[in-house]
């Protein structure tokens, strides 16, 4: 995809569904899975209508950034941080029970999460701002258009979750 994931594959696999009894994988249309750098997506998977793309966006950020996620970096601890003030908010996810945000199961489906699900994106925008505070050309053109149709800036924990993940993609380079 980039620099050193450039040799991440797409694979379609001839399966309605991939189950797996360990990890986070139960039922899915598709997976990263990072010791084969390779996302396998379902061919005759039920993909929820419109949600197609919003799904292979979702494992090609899996890919982008789940090695760069566990390093110990600044960045990183402080993308941590965000993850928890969510969990503390949103609560935890029950994979048992499949209650909560699948969102918050761990910190790669959170990345995956503020740039893929419109409702967790939402419920993120409704919570307090932290006091992380990080520069991305995503949140100064999004500033600029709404200061153009006269909305003012707002501030929330989504807006401090891709700062700080715009942060983790610059790492790519």
């Amino acid at each position: 995809l980039v620099d050193y994931n450039s040799d991440v594959k797409i694979t379609i696999v001839p399966v309605t569904e991939f189950t797996q009894e360990t990890g986070n994988i139960k039922k899915a249309v598709a997976y990263f899975d990072s010791s084969k750098k390779t996302i396998f997506m379902s061919e005759f998977g039920r993909y929820p209508s419109g949600q197609s793309e919003a799904i292979i966006l979702h494992e090609i950020i899996h890919a982008l950034t789940q090695e760069i996620i566990s390093t110990n970096t600044q960045v990183s601890r402080d993308f941590s941080k965000l993850y928890k003030a969510a969990k503390e908010t949103l609560g935890e996810y029950n994979p048992e029970t499949n209650e909560g945000w699948y969102e918050l199961y761990n910190e790669a489906e959170f990345m995956a999460g503020i740039f893929t699900n419109s409702k967790f994106i939402n419920a993120l925008s409704s919570i307090q701002s932290t006091d992380l505070k990080y520069e991305n050309l995503f949140e100064q053109l999004y500033n600029f258009l709404l200061n153009l149709i006269g909305i003012k800036e707002k501030t929330s924990l989504y807006n401090d979750a891709v700062s700080v993940a715009s942060h983790i993609f610059k790492y790519q380079n």
